[in-house]
């Protein structure tokens, strides 16, 4: 399978023994293709077959065909899930809020043409980033800006001033409601319902 690594755009195996592992990455490291084949354990893995093999490409033609194929990734993930996130405008100029309305986790996006795009999100830390690509929040960015969708800052707006909402007198308590048993729901209303 193919992954994005610190390394940049490569492959690693399923989970080997870790004699397997070491076997495969011997042969990988024997074959000039191939660079930074590393044997990785995984830490959450259970019993014998804990250990994955990382390499990438030698070719920096094939790293490229690699870091293009995950970008394609991460744009489809950002053009499935947009919907799920609010986009608002920060006080600095092409920095914005991703919040997923979903789970509630928000990311700081920077759009920047000359210096490249940033993201906060773990996933653009430890893997896009190194690879030079954007992460799906980056594409959310851009679609909720092609739709006019991004939520200008409070901060710029100003908060707004809710004094006129309240009314001058108290609200009336709200009425007591009673439950009704059962069977006089039945004998009432019978199959009705």
């Amino acid at each position: 399978m193919t992954i994005l690594t610190q390394n940049g755009a490569g492959h690693r195996t399923e989970r080997l023994t870790r004699e397997r592992a070491d076997r495969f990455a011997k042969c990988l490291q024997a074959n000039p293709r191939f660079d930074g084949v590393t044997v990785v354990e995984n830490p959450n893995a259970k019993g014998e077959r804990r250990f994955y093999v990382t390499w990438i490409p030698a070719s920096n033609a094939r790293q490229q065909d690699l870091r293009e194929l995950h970008a394609a990734i991460q744009i489809g993930r950002g053009e499935c899930q947009w919907m799920n996130y609010v986009v608002t405008a920060t006080e600095t100029a092409g920095r914005y809020d991703v919040e997923n309305q979903q789970n509630g986790e928000t990311y700081q996006v920077q759009l920047h043409a000359a210096v490249g795009n940033t993201c906060t999100c773990p996933q653009w830390e430890a893997r896009c980033r190194p690879a030079g690509i954007d992460c799906k929040h980056c594409e959310v960015v851009r679609i909720h800006l092609r739709l006019d969708l991004v939520q200008p800052s409070p901060a710029v707006i100003g908060a707004p001033d809710v004094s006129d909402l309240l009314e001058s007198e108290p609200l009336p308590a709200p009425a007591r409601v009673s439950r009704i048993p059962a069977s006089q729901w039945a004998a009432d209303w019978g199959d009705q319902a």
